[in-house]
């Protein structure tokens, strides 16, 4: 499982290293592969510690790649959310399937059966956004060399299903690199990742990518009651956070998960 964050979502990236390895199946190892710039000292000590009392977890730090941080950053997003695109090229050649998760989740279910999801032979799966495509498309995709069409799927880069070998034949991290320097889109690594791969996405079930757009307001929190009780992971999509807004739909799920890790000072 991989992350890519910088300093300021320290804590958050520890709270998605606890939930999930507090969620795992019996006996199931995990690695946690991390991608944070600057000094490791306390990014270090609270991933550590968020999985230090689970047996089978393992914590590993990548060396965040320069060009990375030279990527245009967008509001609230900083360039270190491109480092999913470098994880092809990082993580260690004998992992084969990768979970990526955004350091804005927290994983409420079980994700083991992420290991055997079919993905029909694509080398990407992701669940559809569930926002309207349409409007990013006008914020920059209909600027690059995409024919964005009504029947074409758009999907959240959130939480991805890697298969690394197929996508260092493919190229995807050169491919999207260049398109994020060529348009310099809305949606940065997200409209990169839908452009470049297209048809190569397999859409998986949305429990593992359960956005604020469903659980935004009661009514639709009424509405999709069952997707939310099977729900596997939360996504906190767009700039209310649990950690910076008050009574957030499932904020105490995330605080409660916060309350174990240790006080190590405020994120930087």
């Amino acid at each position: 499982m991989a992350l890519s964050f910088d300093r300021g979502y320290s804590t958050p990236a520890a709270v998605v290293v606890r939930s999930l390895a507090k969620t795992l199946a019996r006996d199931t190892a995990v690695t946690f592969w991390i991608m944070c710039p600057g000094p490791r000292d306390r990014v270090h000590d609270l991933v550590t510690a968020a999985c230090a009392d689970v047996a089978g977890c393992e914590v590993v730090f990548l060396e965040v790649p320069d060009w990375i941080l030279e990527l245009p950053a967008q509001r609230y997003i900083s360039s270190s959310a491109y480092g999913r695109l470098a994880l092809p090229h990082l993580v260690d050649e004998s992992v084969e399937r990768l979970l990526y998760l955004d350091a804005d989740t927290v994983v409420v279910g079980d994700l083991t059966p992420v290991a055997t999801l079919d993905l029909g032979g694509r080398p990407l799966g992701a669940v559809v956004e569930p926002t309207d495509p349409f409007h990013w498309c006008r914020k920059g995709l209909d600027g690059g060399p995409w024919d964005f069409s009504y029947d074409t799927l758009y999907f959240n880069s959130g939480v991805l299903v890697m298969e690394l070998p197929a996508l260092r034949r493919l190229r995807f991290t050169e491919a999207c690199v260049a398109y994020v320097q060529r348009w310099r889109s809305e949606r940065q690594d997200q409209d990169a990742i839908n452009a470049v791969m297209a048809d190569r996405i397999t859409p998986i079930p949305v429990v593992y990518n359960v956005e604020t757009y469903f659980f935004r307001s009661p009514s639709r929190r009424e509405r999709y009651a069952e997707m939310l009780r099977q729900a596997k992971v939360l996504h906190w999509a767009g700039s209310k956070k649990p950690w910076n807004t008050a009574d957030i739909w499932c904020g105490e799920a995330w605080h409660g998960i916060r309350g174990e890790l240790p006080d190590l000072g405020q994120d930087r």
